[in-house]
């Protein structure tokens, strides 16, 4: 089946990329981790969940969509993650800091059968909406929302709205981002934005807990004043800061119900949950009421990799902590997707697998 697959009509980059975790950061060069979470004893009822980029062209429409829900749903996932940039540029003078396959995500077209390999991400939230028509039990996801460059007021109802239409199925994963070009060309100062985005989480909560809503802030100010729909779940979807910076990572304690890292080596990973609890020592929650989301990207097309994907999702969950893996292989379109979904599936055991 490989052999038939791998002579499919779909353009390779010139060079085979299949890096999987390069999202080591400078700070944790120095750092060991304390040896607390492997092979922990507290087993976890560990999510698997998959993020996939539907760009709107041809064989990543909607029909593409439709179908790979209900394949995903069909074969054990439990949530579908939706990747975001608002407009993306030929060149950066921002640094992407989440390794080499997310950077040509952004930098490189990726032509397929019938399309020249246009760069861009369907609106998340929008997206989100159908994909839960397709699927009655998957969440959906946002990965990650850009929050600085959103109006919170304009953007807590559409996330009310997406929660609401969902039956609740919604998680927020919301981040600082990246790419300064990206803010200046939707006129946000890229200066303080993490000030920004602390704040936007704090006046959203507000406008979904209370009634009538009111906040005073730097970056808000309003109120009071009466924001409705209200979210389904209570007391509203869970935030999920993006970061495995120092600082995002202490975002998510102070701010969030969750972390979200990306495309680490279990050794960081390690680390990062040691620096997540040191953060959350003193309050009055623990490593147990915050969930951990952990990205795992993979460009790789044969056993092998998949296998590693395996491997590292049974080390995720021996860890006891981990809330969530994300699988993000990336696979050509059309029929030859599924063909290589099948494969992956059983290669991580997930194909009619008791989890």
């Amino acid at each position: 089946m490989l052999a038939a697959i791998r002579n499919l009509n779909y353009a390779r980059p010139e060079k085979e990329v299949i890096e999987m975790s390069e999202g080591h950061l400078p700070w944790m060069d120095d750092v060991e981790p304390e040896g607390r979470w492997r092979s922990s004893s507290r087993p976890i009822d560990m999510r698997i969940g998959y993020s996939e980029v539907y760009s709107g062209e041809v064989g990543r429409r909607s029909d593409f969509v439709r179908e790979t829900t209900r394949f995903l749903d069909a074969n054990g996932f439990d949530s579908v993650w939706l990747p975001e940039h608002v407009v993306l540029f030929d060149e950066y003078t921002s640094e992407y800091p989440y390794g080499t396959p997310g950077r040509q995500a952004v930098t490189r077209t990726r032509p397929e059968a019938g399309n020249e390999g246009v760069r861009g991400f369907m609106d998340g939230v929008v997206l989100a909406a159908m994909i839960a028509q397709h699927s009655e039990r998957m969440r959906v996801g946002t990965y990650i929302v850009i929050l600085g460059q959103r109006n919170p007021v304009v953007f807590a109802r559409q996330v009310a709205t997406l929660d609401q239409v969902t039956d609740g199925r919604v998680n927020l994963g919301v981040g600082v981002g990246w790419s300064q070009q990206e803010y200046e060309s939707l006129g946000v100062p890229f200066e303080r934005r993490g000030a920004r985005v602390d704040e936007y989480i704090d006046a959203m909560r507000a406008l979904w807990v209370d009634d009538p809503s009111e906040f005073h802030g730097e970056f808000a100010d309003f109120g009071p004043l009466r924001a409705h729909p209200k979210p389904l779940q209570q007391p509203h979807p869970p935030i999920l800061v993006g970061g495995q910076s120092r600082r995002g990572i202490r975002r998510a304690a102070e701010k969030g119900d969750g972390l979200i890292l990306y495309n680490l080596e279990i050794r960081d990973i390690e680390i990062c949950l040691d620096e997540l609890d040191r953060c959350l020592d003193g309050t009055e929650r623990s490593l147990a009421d915050m969930n951990v989301v952990v990205g795992r990207r993979n460009e790789g097309r044969d056993e092998e990799s998949w296998d590693a994907d395996r491997q590292f999702i049974e080390e995720c969950r021996s860890m006891g902590v981990i809330s969530e893996v994300v699988c993000s292989p990336r696979f050509p379109a059309g029929d030859a997707w599924f063909a290589y979904m099948e494969q992956y599936v059983d290669a991580l055991g997930l194909a009619g697998a008791d989890r």
